[in-house]
Formats: C-alpha cells, structure tokens, sequence
C-alpha cells in the first residue's frame, strides 16, 4: 500500500468517527421526544395519528420534561419600550442595569 493511500483511508476513518461524534452530539441536544399527545377533545393519545384522527385539527406534545429552550436577551427596541413604560430616562445607566439583570437571569435559567 502507498503511502497515498493509506492517508486516504486514514482520512476516510477520521471522516467516518467525524460524522458519528456529530451525530452522537445532534441526538444529545435534540429536545426529548413527546411520551403523549393530547388533543382538543382533552383526550390522551400515545399515538400521534390516532390524536389527530380523534380530534379537531390540534394537538399537544406532552412531555416527561418541559423542552429546552435557548436563552433569547431583550432587543434594544424591547429595553427601549421598557423604559419608556416605566418613565425611565434611556441612557447607559439604565441599559447597563437592564443588562446586569438579563445576565442574571441568564446564569439562573441556563
């Protein structure tokens, strides 16, 4: 065997344990999968055709754990409004408390 090719196959093996370690972490960030579903009528099914068969066009994914979700920060418009409903004078003081809190909240809820 050449060296050529055994750093083809050599790549091809990395290239192979790439494409699984990727796939390995995909399945571990997916959200869990819903255990039920429930649909308009209150009724709780375990098969997803049968919920939508017996109801009026919603259902529900029910879930052992509630999904996670990725931390969303306020937009400028949103701290914006906010300080205008609360009479609050926008300047650097005010978006450096807005963001203290938000940071906050973040190193709880993540």
């Amino acid at each position: 065997m050449t060296e050529l090719e055994e750093l083809r196959l050599a790549y091809a093996e990395c290239s192979r344990q790439r494409f699984e370690l990727l796939a390995k972490l995909k399945n571990l960030l997916q959200e869990p999968e819903p255990v039920a579903w429930l649909n308009d009528c209150e009724e709780i099914h375990f098969d997803k055709e049968d919920a939508f068969r017996y109801s009026n066009g919603f259902i529900q994914p029910l879930y052992t754990s509630p999904p996670k979700r990725e931390w969303q920060g306020l937009t400028d418009d949103e701290i914006r409004q906010i300080c205008d409903e609360n009479f609050i004078m926008l300047g650097d003081y005010a978006v450096d408390f807005i963001e203290s809190i938000q940071a906050k909240l973040k190193e709880k809820n993540t």
